[in-house]
């Protein structure tokens, strides 16, 4: 099976916008790796509401590609799927948001040095900083939105990553 003319160029425009959006760089990982599933989704929805179509369609219109309006139906979906992602998506990117307002507010009141570990954030014990995968989440978060810088530094054993203050950002 294959899409009609129009059916493809809505689909082409469709799947442009989706891998801009896949490739920004702005979407959380999970979010990203879920939307990455609906270059298939979309054709594939496409392709089994035409078929439901076609079953109300005389015998002489049952073959042939699959139409644009098959296309804007399954984008429709796909649309409303997205926005029940970002729903259950958003506990995830909530918590790393919380946790990386915690850590900078310890940064301005001065509980944490210039240099820092993942480890001087948890070990203390301070509110919203206690679980370790959550604070690196909280780390990372700010990584990405430049307020931190992070190194590799060699030890003994493992290398450790150490956290400063980006000297651009504002407190």
């Amino acid at each position: 099976m294959r899409f009609s003319i129009d059916g493809y160029d809505l689909f082409r425009a469709w799947h442009a916008d989706l891998e801009k959006r896949l490739r920004s760089g702005d979407l959380h990982p999970a979010l990203e790796s879920h939307l990455a599933k609906y270059r298939k989704l979309v054709p594939a929805l496409a392709l089994i509401l035409d078929l439901a179509d076609r079953v109300t369609r005389p015998d002489d219109q049952m073959a042939g590609p699959v139409g644009a309006p098959a296309v804007q139906m399954a984008i429709a979906w796909s649309k409303y799927l997205e926005s029940h992602a970002r729903r259950a998506y958003g506990c995830v990117t909530a918590v790393a948001a919380d946790t990386a307002k915690a850590i900078l507010t310890k940064i301005r009141t001065g509980d944490l040095k210039t240099e820092f570990g993942s480890r001087d954030i948890w070990r203390p014990g301070w509110s919203k900083l206690t679980d370790r995968e959550t604070v690196d989440a909280g780390l990372q978060m700010l990584v990405d939105y430049d307020w931190l810088d992070a190194e590799k530094v060699a030890t003994g054993g493992r290398p450790q990553t150490v956290y400063r203050l980006n000297p651009k950002a504002k407190l």
